[in-house]
Formats: structure tokens, C-alpha cells, sequence
């Protein structure tokens, strides 16, 4: 029997997602796609089309290989995430949710530019 290649892929995107730490809405914004088509990617409601893939890759800045490879994901960090990290590290909880809502912000004002 041939493996399913679309909840493989679904399993994937959130393999990838998660270990990001992305909301589905978050991957939508990065990959041109809609929250609620990646939702469904990853239920393996909907199949998706190679453009598609070829989006969510780019928004991991992975290989397209890699979203339908079946070996566990690894991620890490660059080192711009690093240093961002960096600078929250040691903050109260609702320090590091500001300056998380205001860099969202601020990346989603320099995108439109």
C-alpha cells in the first residue's frame, strides 16, 4: 500500500510550523495562503497543489524534498532568531508578548512597503 502523501505532507507542514512556533495564521501570512487552507492542509482535508508546496517551502526556507521527506523535522534557529530571542529571554511573560505583537506589527507594515 502506497503512503498517503497528503496527510504525510499535512503532518509536515505542522511538524514544521510548530517547531517554528507559528500559528497556522502566521504560516499564511509567510506563504501567501490562507489560515484556514493550512488548517486544512494539515487535517488532510484539502489537497494542495504543487504552488502550494512550493509557498510553504519557500515560507520555511526549506527544499520542497523536505516537506514530503518522512524523516523528523529539525529546525534551527539562524542567527537573527537567535538574537531575538536573546532579547526577550529575560523579560516578564507580558514584556515578551509586547515586544512579540509590536514585531509582528512592524514586520507587517515593512512587508506592504
Amino acid at each position: 500500500m502506497q503512503p498517503d502523501i497528503y496527510r504525510n505532507l499535512g503532518l509536515r507542514v505542522k511538524e514544521y510550523r510548530n517547531k517554528i512556533g507559528w500559528s497556522q495564521e502566521e504560516l499564511g501570512e509567510h506563504a501567501g495562503l490562507h489560515a484556514s487552507f493550512i488548517g486544512q492542509i494539515e487535517r488532510n482535508v484539502k489537497k494542495v497543489s504543487l504552488l502550494s508546496v512550493q509557498r510553504l517551502a519557500a515560507a520555511f526556507k526549506v527544499k520542497i524534498s523536505d516537506l514530503l521527506d518522512e524523516k523528523p523535522v529539525t529546525y534551527t534557529a539562524t542567527g537573527w532568531e537567535k538574537k531575538m530571542a536573546a532579547v526577550i529571554r529575560d523579560k516578564p511573560p507580558q514584556q515578551q508578548e509586547y515586544v512579540y505583537k509590536l514585531t509582528r506589527k512592524l514586520t507587517r507594515l515593512i512587508s506592504k512597503k
